[in-house]
């Protein structure tokens, strides 16, 4: 026993400082029409929103504040549009939506092509 004492001390004052997203005028342009689009799904605008703030220079949880929802969904699609850009933006986990009633078969054989 030497007597030492090893501490550990954790700082939360300071804060993780996300960096902006860089936007040609092209995607910019893309994803607010995107947003103005009234056939675009409620979560593909939501994510357009987050990328557009976050190109203007926003942080994470400023973002979040102004969308009322949870900083950590601002940082998983800002950092999913880092890696994949604009298409991964579209993308729907398989599981969501409203599930069928009826089969295919069964459809199929009701509704003659």
């Amino acid at each position: 026993m030497t007597g030492v004492i090893d501490l550990i001390v954790y700082c939360d004052a300071v804060p993780r400082i996300a960096e902006p997203i860089r936007l040609e005028l092209p995607d910019r342009l893309e994803l607010e029409r995107w947003v103005d689009a009234h056939s675009t799904p409620q979560q593909v605008t939501q994510r357009c929103r987050i990328i557009l703030a976050a190109a203007s220079g926003n942080q994470d949880k400023e973002i979040a504040e102004d969308l009322q929802i949870n900083f950590k969904t601002v940082a998983l699609w800002r950092g999913r549009f880092r890696k994949e850009g604009s298409d991964c933006l579209w993308e729907v986990s398989s599981g969501r939506g409203r599930k069928p009633i009826y089969p295919m078969t069964k459809v199929a054989a009701i509704i003659p092509e």
